[in-house]
């Protein structure tokens, strides 16, 4: 890495979206064209920059840029190009040579330190001399920032947002309590505050650093599905881990309480660490669903029975007595539960019930959580369904640091509900209690909720057990679904599903089946055996034109079967690099034109497009939301998204942290989605990923073919281990609560 100083003199290209710029510096002699990240970089500004010198084919050499440093100007000419830049509201060429004439080599210590005597000079007013004092001031303060924080590799976009949030105070907040940048600052890390803490010298058992550890275990927590931690299991953490003792995390504890960072729930058991915010989701969660479920509807049966008999004749299914009690739950009931495995009716029902509501009147909407769930509820149903976050229209944009602690902000809530009388929502099994708390608070009271879900698949990837909680709680009326009425396709989907619930191994490689076990004793004859499956034999056989239809799925990330060796692996064998200019580096992966990716966190702020006659917009793409590059701005850093729903988003390189390649995908990010084809591998790994529901999910996926590739033995031990891990979670206890 290398060093350059100089003056910013032009600004050739620049994205405000993620303050990348193309520049000309005047370093020394000489003019250098540099690339980078500089937010906040104005024309006449002096600058240290730190980067590589690289040899672009078209624009010569280039200095392309990692860090940089603001230092202020010393010779009287930079002084003065630095003060006319335009860098400061109203100082233009001539303001700016009457002032360094006036003050010379004193011109920055008389503008911080006295900016009235720039009264003196002809055409500054005292509200002028203050706004160049302010300007100044807040430059130097930025150039401070950046400096320090650069220290501990915390780049300056992120440095920005660190000055946006505490302001020109920021580097002595920061230096009193480093751990406050885990607390406010969203994309900081608890082990970069902790660095940054012992460089300053902070000692080990200051309350801040174990305030900050005990909320850092609660919130990985939170990403492992807890809502709350038992009080001994969050203290043997913190002691291991913070090395700290049991009195220090008591009285941090204590300090955290007040200040309502946590809530403390006594239990006969044991005592119950929460965060506050996720107590009172939870705690609103539960007596809102009470609330709700008090109001029953009245239900004719002259009207429901004529009901059934027209849907009947216009879809060719009879319902049995099992989906027709489920479909009168639904009409009587202000909190009903269906479930099931697949292939035993969950969606007859829905579209029984939307028969029956709408014949009486009922204004029904439909929901789900993810966009492939939402775009196949619409296909089944043959009527609108949004994902959840979309019907609760998510707005980044209100400023609400109440409703910003969960980074979501919805249009409706309470005082906006949803214009309807029934919310039919489908694959409730993945539905977190974060997500579920925003959907309750926007239902008016009488509004039925209907919930269809598998609760034997994997629980959902944020904190809680929703659908689980609610029906072991047995205080909504819930029918489960046990008959498979896929029969006449003959498929074995659903039954080996049903067996490997049971504990049984599927049935496989049955000829004119759709169940395959391919077996392969190598993880890297596995890897060979899916690309060519995917590249060559699938394609050939059934004619599958488009291979998104097909896909893999895989219960670990890393490894030789690994979600991310996998994908590096199908990407140069399904969408090489060969003759193809259009990729863009970006943390460790390469993206081209082309490549199946996937969104991997919540981004509340996107916006995005969806062409047509008549032009869609709107903000927000979600977490396991699926689509292909379909432009690389290589010049500008910019990446174009086309998503599954005929979404498109423009990324910049902040924004692409956020995006994996999806040719392959674990489990968890499957939840939601169906696909024609499933590739599943199967192999030995960690025993948590060895398990019957994360197979038994894996498999539902499908809804045309599956086929295991993999070890026989690992097989299994996936079908026999029925092991889940333990959730911390509340719900039901608080609906059984008197």
């Amino acid at each position: 890495m290398e060093t350059i100083s100089g003056i910013l003199e032009e600004i050739i290209y620049a994205n405000d979206q993620n303050g990348y710029k193309v520049c000309v510096f005047s370093v020394e002699d000489t003019y250098v064209t540099t690339k980078g990240i500089m937010p906040l970089a104005s024309p006449g500004e002096y600058f240290e920059l730190k980067g590589n010198w690289e040899d672009h084919p078209e624009y010569g050499p280039q200095f392309s840029v990692t860090d940089y440093e603001k230092k202020m100007p010393e010779t009287l000419e930079d002084i003065e190009s630095f003060l006319s830049s335009g860098l400061i509201e109203g100082v233009g060429a001539v303001t700016a040579h009457l002032i360094v004439e006036k003050f010379g080599k004193k011109t920055f210590k008389t503008i911080s330190e006295t900016p009235s005597l720039l009264e003196k000079i002809r055409g500054i007013t005292h509200e002028k001399a203050m706004r160049i004092h302010n300007t100044l001031e807040e430059h130097r303060d930025m150039s401070e920032l950046v400096s320090f924080l650069s220290r501990f590799k915390i780049g300056s976009g992120l440095a920005v947002r660190v000055f946006q949030h505490f302001g020109k105070s920021a580097v002595n907040e920061i230096t009193n309590n480093p751990y406050i940048l885990c607390k406010e600052i969203s994309g900081v890390s608890f082990e970069k505050a902790e660095e940054i803490a012992q460089s300053l010298g902070f000692p080990l058992d200051s309350q801040e650093r174990i305030c900050a550890g005990i909320m850092n275990l609660l919130s990985r927590a939170a990403g492992e599905g807890h809502v709350y931690l038992p009080r001994k299991v969050l203290e043997s953490h913190c002691v291991y881990e913070l090395h700290c003792r049991t009195e220090d995390v008591e009285e941090a504890l204590q300090t955290l309480h007040h200040e309502t960072s946590v809530f403390i729930k006594y239990t006969p058991e044991e005592e119950r660490i929460y965060t506050w915010s996720f107590y009172r989701k939870e705690k609103y969660i539960a007596d809102r669903l009470i609330s709700l479920s008090e109001k029953k509807h009245r239900v004719q049966k002259k009207h429901f029975e004529e009901a059934m008999k027209i849907f009947s004749e216009q879809s060719g299914i009879v319902p049995d007595e099992t989906q027709k009690n489920a479909v009168l739950s639904a009409g009587k009931n202000s909190v009903s539960i269906i479930t099931g495995g697949p292939g035993t009716g969950k969606t007859t029902i829905i579209r029984c019930v939307i028969k029956y509501l709408t014949s009486i009147g009922v204004k029904c909407v439909l929901a789900a959580p993810t966009g492939r769930a939402a775009k196949r509820m619409t296909e089944a149903c043959r009527m609108d369904a949004k994902t959840i976050h979309r019907l609760l229209e998510v707005n980044a944009d209100i400023d609400s640091m109440e409703e910003r602690t969960d980074e979501m902000v919805f249009r409706r809530n309470e005082t906006n509900p949803i214009d309807c009388e029934a919310i039919i929502v489908d694959e409730c099994s993945m539905i977190d209690m974060v997500l579920f708390y925003h959907l309750l608070r926007a239902l008016r009271h009488g509004t039925r909720l209907i919930l269809v879900g598998d609760v034997d698949q994997l629980p959902p990837v944020g904190p809680g057990a929703v659908l689980s909680d609610c029906i072991k709680s047995k205080k909504f009326n819930t029918v489960i679904l046990n008959e498979i009425y896929r029969q006449e396709t003959e498929s074995l989907i659903p039954s080996n599903a049903m067996r490997i619930n049971n504990g049984e191994l599927p049935k496989v490689n049955i000829a004119g089946g759709d169940f395959f076990f391919l077996r392969e004793k190598t993880k890297e004859g596995i890897a060979g055996t899916v690309t060519d499956l995917i590249k060559n034999r699938l394609k050939a056989k059934y004619n599958i034109e488009n291979l998104n239809d097909i896909q893999v799925i895989i219960s670990t990330k890393r490894g030789p079967c690994g979600v991310f060796e996998m994908n590096n692996i199908l990407q140069n064998a399904l969408n090489s690099d060969v003759g193809n200019h259009e990729k863009i580096q970006c943390h460790g992966i390469e993206l081209r034109v082309g490549d199946r990716v996937m969104q991997t966190r919540n981004n509340y702020d996107i916006d995005w497009t969806r062409p047509g006659r008549y032009e869609e917009t709107g903000k927000g793409i979600f977490n396991g939301e699926m689509g292909e590059v379909s432009h690389v701005d290589t010049k500008g850093k910019i990446v174009q998204i086309l998503f599954d729903d005929d979404r498109v988003a423009e990324y910049d390189m902040q924004m692409l942290q956020d995006i994996e390649l999806s040719y392959a995908i674990t489990v968890h990010k499957s939840q939601g989605s169906e696909f024609d084809y499933c590739i599943i591998p199967v192999f030995d790994t960690m025993g948590m990923l060895m398990s019957r529901n994360l197979l038994y999910t894996a498999v539902t996926r499908a809804k045309k073919m599956v086929i295991l590739v993999g070890m026989e033995h690992s097989l299994c031990s996936m079908v026999k281990n029925n092991h889940e891990l333990q959730r911390y979670t509340g719900l039901e206890e608080l609906l059984c609560a008197d």
